[in-house]
Formats: structure tokens, sequence, C-alpha cells
């Protein structure tokens, strides 16, 4: 989620000021939308408001976390 200059993100490292205003020009997002952007760039939906049983429901249903809950 974008507030102002600063990303709010789970991501454990430090997102630059040039990624966050890439991605601003690049999803051109409204105020408090919240977006799940997949590892190669694209959206994979947007959201008005947190709803985590939402969000994790959408990852758990990936290829990639598919793989990575049966090892």
């Amino acid at each position: 989620m974008l507030t102002g200059d600063e990303a709010h993100t789970n991501y454990q490292g430090r997102l630059s000021e040039n990624f966050i205003a890439k991605i601003k020009e690049s999803y051109q997002l409204e105020p408090g939308k919240i977006v799940l952007i997949i590892k190669y760039g694209g959206v994979k939906f947007l959201l008005d408001r947190m709803d985590l049983e939402v969000i994790f429901a959408e990852i758990d249903a990936m290829p990639m976390r598919q793989n990575e809950m049966v090892h």
C-alpha cells in the first residue's frame, strides 16, 4: 500500500524512492487502493480495503505457492 512517498509491504528490505516512484507511475493507483503485484510485475488484483483473508487465499491459489505447500 502506498501512502504519500511511503510503501507498506511485506518485503523486509528497503525500497528505494526511485522504485516507489516507478510503482506510482506504472500503476497509477488511486489513494487507499491495495494492490498485489506478482513476481514479474503484473497486477494480480486491486482491493479497496485491506482484506487479509482474500489476499492470502489469492496467494495460496498461485502455482508457485501451491508448489511450496506440497514440498
